[in-house]
């Protein structure tokens, strides 16, 4: 088997970089928005749907930074900036999707420190 070969059978998850904060990580800790075909923006949750996608941290800072409509528009390549409604929707999508980890993080906290 060629070396490179056995680096890549080796490697771990993919890296993806976080649009505001430029830092990479790995691919599963980020959240993935991507533009449909159809323009609309969407959280992709299992990093499978077809689309142009970017990747933002946890990181309230990072999502104050990173989310913002012009940013959006030029990252995902939008024609157009969203609309107010779609940008509100994915906005709440997020919020709610950082809360419900950072509530499973802690509860990892606490049963580590028993």
């Amino acid at each position: 088997m060629s070396p490179i070969k056995s680096l890549r059978q080796k490697s771990e998850t993919p890296q993806r970089t976080c649009i505001a904060c430029r830092e990479k990580t790995e691919k599963d800790s980020l959240i993935r928005l991507v533009r449909t075909v159809d323009e609309k923006i969407t959280i992709d949750l299992n990093g499978k749907l077809s689309g142009r996608g970017a990747y933002l941290c946890k990181a309230v800072s990072c999502w104050e930074t990173g989310f913002l409509p012009d940013m959006i528009q030029k990252t995902l390549k939008l024609s157009a900036k969203p609309s107010d409604s779609d940008f509100n929707l994915i906005t709440r999508e997020a919020r709610d999707l950082i809360i419900q980890s950072l509530k499973s993080d802690l509860g990892g906290l606490k049963n580590d420190s028993r």
